[in-house]
């Protein structure tokens, strides 16, 4: 009897610690400047953080994409996987080891495009005590928002009065 108690203690606790565990924002991937339609981005991993060659980043809700580029920055590079104009993929070609302090990587990734600016997805994966898959949102090029012209609602409003006013007639 004390041997299941025991167990059901454990699995309670354990289940609690798993709840209660907050993930660490291991990784952040963000926005450097943008220059003739090409976004630089820089990464920042977190004290006692790493990457491993294989490791993937995946970026999505991009708009217009014509090219990517990963070897930019000698101390992290990154293979291009895939892409077309709304995802990239990219996988970790340069092992970089954790260090007790938080590690900026400039000018790492680009994306070329013509689109405006928006809100982008990430999800990497890194190795050391946070680890995990780490994700969020950064600027980049997304799909235009179309916004219909003033004509349009104004004629769109003359007509919906003209509308109004020849029901009210008719009545």
């Amino acid at each position: 009897m004390n041997q299941y108690k025991l167990f059901s203690l454990a699995g309670i606790a354990l289940a609690g610690t798993l709840v209660a565990t907050t993930p660490v924002q291991a990784f952040t991937f963000s926005l450097n400047n943008i220059d003739s339609g090409v976004f630089s981005y820089d990464i920042t991993l977190a004290a006692n953080e790493g990457l491993a060659p294989g490791q993937p980043l995946i970026l999505t809700n991009l708009g217009g994409v014509t090219a990517v580029d990963g070897t930019i920055n000698p101390s992290l590079q990154f293979n291009t996987t895939n892409f077309d104009e709304t995802f990239a993929n990219f996988s970790v070609t340069t092992f970089v080891a954790p260090l007790s302090t938080s590690q900026l990587f400039t000018n790492v990734i680009t994306l070329t495009s013509d689109n405006p600016t928006g809100d982008i997805t990430y999800r990497a994966f890194s190795i050391g005590s946070g680890g995990g898959a780490p994700e969020g949102t950064a600027q980049g090029p997304v799909v235009p928002v179309s916004v219909p012209e003033s004509s349009t609602i104004l004629g769109s409003l003359v007509l919906l009065g003209l509308g109004l006013i020849v029901k009210r007639r008719k009545s």
